[in-house]
């Protein structure tokens, strides 16, 4: 090799070097986000819900031990993660209780005019959570069939509730009704997540960089969901009504 060709390579090398170093860092500093930086937020809803539990609202109480059950199943698959164990698993059993505390929620706002279709909705998707786990993904995939179907659903029902809202005259301003912040959370988290929800299992099989960045923007939105809810149990007033009318 000719000197000129020689140093031609050399710096070649100690370019593709540092761009691998970046992106090692890159990718530790996004771990480190996910596994501990993320994780801290959920205490801020807790920390909030738990003060104003005492409050008489059964809706706001849906929330606060759905984000508290979150809160335990994620440290649960951290842990287990350290340990290596394939934790994929949880994500099947999460998504039939995820569902459940959201579907309790809308039904405890919309009143139960909505129970005949809401509780049949629970006990349908349920067994497509079974049927999934046993027959199609089992436990070393993540449920990519059913966790964008839930999450449609749920953006369902965050505009029902947008449009019953529109259609309630209301002395208070949108910002003073905590159910507003809470269901924004919820819509923001789910719909902005679909994508991730769908192709998941795409993304894990993917460059390490990729799923890093993916699943950063997700825990992002989760922030922002969990901020949401904090501000939503700030602003529950125990002489607020949370049913809204019946159409």
């Amino acid at each position: 090799m000719q000197g000129k060709d020689k140093k031609l390579f050399t710096s070649s090398l100690e370019i593709t070097q540092g761009y691998a170093c970046d992106a090692l860092i890159i990718n530790k500093m996004l771990s480190f986000y996910i596994q501990y930086i993320v994780p801290f937020f959920v205490l801020i809803p807790l920390f909030i819900g738990f003060r104003n539990y005492r409050i008489p609202v059964p809706a706001f109480r849906i929330i606060f031990w759905f984000v508290l059950f979150s809160a335990i199943v994620n440290g649960i698959v951290i842990a287990l993660s350290h340990q290596g164990v394939h934790t994929s698993f949880i994500f099947h059993i999460y998504t039939v209780f995820e569902f459940l505390f959201l579907s309790l929620f809308y039904l405890q706002v919309f009143g139960k005019d909505t129970r005949k279709i809401i509780i049949p909705l629970i006990a349908l998707f349920s067994l497509w959570c079974i049927y999934n786990y046993l027959f199609l993904q089992n436990g070393d995939k993540v449920n990519t069939y059913t966790r964008p179907i839930e999450a449609i659903i749920v953006m369902l029902y965050g505009m029902l509730f947008i449009n019953r809202q529109n259609n309630v005259e209301r002395d208070a301003s949108w910002g003073s009704d905590g159910l507003n912040w809470i269901n924004t959370g919820i819509l923001i988290y789910y719909a902005s997540n679909l994508f991730v929800f769908v192709f998941f299992n795409f993304l894990v099989n993917s460059e390490r960089y990729m799923f890093e960045i993916a699943m950063s923007l997700h825990d992002t939105l989760m922030i922002a969901e969990y901020v949401l809810f904090a501000i939503g149990f700030y602003k529950c007033k125990s002489e607020k009504a949370v049913s809204l009318p019946s159409e």
